[in-house]
Parts: structure tokens; C-alpha cells; sequence
């Protein structure tokens, strides 16, 4: 329940209780206001609490644990690239071809 449903109880509860001067057989209006004020009331505070919390939670100051190592790893070697000349090996001509398009008017 929020904050503003809470709010919704209370008022209707009060209302119940203290406006309707109704009077029907076996129900006491006047009993069901203060039921409805008392839900409204608990869940009022129920909201309140269960806000400040996520809102403690929020702000609350991370803590990180990082591992602690005997020894400092040491970084991996970087392997290098092999450059080979361009004049060592031949390369052929690549042919092209478009296949025509089907929807192109010009064709």
C-alpha cells in the first residue's frame, strides 16, 4: 500500500465515521470508519518505513572487497605480428560481376 492509498483510507474512514448518518440494519457505519481509518493508519506507517529504508539503502556508501594477491601478476607477453612483403607472394585480379537488376526499368 502507498502513501497516497493509506491517505485514501483514512480520509474515508473519517468520513464514515464522523459524515454518514445513515443508519442500516446489522452494520455500524461508524465501526467500519474506524476499521478503515485504523488499516489506513498501519499502512501509512508500514509506507514510511519500508521509503526511509530504500532511501538508507540508496545512499548508503558501497563497500568493495577486492582480493589482495601475494604476488603481482605479471602481464602477459604481446605477440607480434608477422609483416610480409607484398612482392613475396602473387596476388590475381579479382573479376567482378553484377547480376542485373530485375527491377530497374532500364534494362
Amino acid at each position: 500500500m502507498t502513501i497516497g492509498g493509506s491517505l485514501v483510507l483514512i480520509a474515508l474512514g473519517a468520513i464514515l465515521k464522523y459524515a454518514v448518518t445513515a443508519k442500516i440494519s446489522g452494520i455500524d457505519i461508524g465501526t467500519i470508519g474506524v476499521v478503515l481509518m485504523a488499516v489506513g493508519v498501519v499502512g501509512l506507517i508500514i509506507s514510511i518505513v519500508w521509503l526511509l529504508n530504500q532511501r538508507r539503502r540508496l545512499t548508503a556508501p558501497s563497500v568493495v572487497e577486492r582480493p589482495r594477491y601475494a604476488e603481482p601478476v605479471a602481464p602477459r607477453p604481446v605477440a607480434r605480428e608477422r609483416v610480409v612483403p607484398e612482392e613475396s607472394y602473387p596476388v590475381a585480379p579479382v573479376e567482378r560481376t553484377v547480376a542485373p537488376d530485375p527491377y530497374d526499368p532500364r534494362v
